[in-house]
């Protein structure tokens, strides 16, 4: 679902679509992290990067939001149009820095993805620690 709300996010760049792509990443990351015992590092690499990811995508959402709150206030006209420029570059910035970090993060798909977390499960389970590394 996060590979998904991936690239919807990128399709229709709406503040809702990041948001909900974010919150999947989160989801994902959770899993992750339930599943960190089979495959120690890797599973910590990927958990960090999702982390990294989610919090590029926070950042950006928290200015989306701060941006609609200048509305409401009694701004001069000049000064309410720099800071939402300054608003606006940022969270550019921070959707172009996810991107990337993202077509790693997904780059296979579900269920890619799914069976070689599927194999190190095994493979820890049967305490085959050299099968783990077959899977990488």
């Amino acid at each position: 679902r996060a590979r998904e709300r991936f690239e919807d996010a990128y399709d229709e760049p709406t503040v809702e679509a990041f948001h909900e792509w974010r919150k999947r990443v989160k989801y994902h990351r959770y899993h992750v992290r339930l599943l960190q015992g089979c495959w120690e590092g890797p599973m910590r690499a990927r958990r960090e990067a999702l982390h990294s990811l989610s919090d590029r995508l926070g950042e950006a959402h928290d200015l989306a939001v701060l941006g609609d709150e200048l509305t409401g206030l009694e701004l001069d006209v000049d000064v309410r149009g720099v800071i939402q420029a300054l608003i606006d570059r940022r969270r550019e910035a921070l959707r172009r820095a996810a991107r990337p970090l993202a077509r790693r993060l997904f780059v296979e798909d579900e269920g890619a993805l799914t069976r070689r977390f599927e194999a190190a499960w095994r493979a820890a389970r049967e305490g085959e620690v050299d099968a783990i590394r077959l899977v990488e």
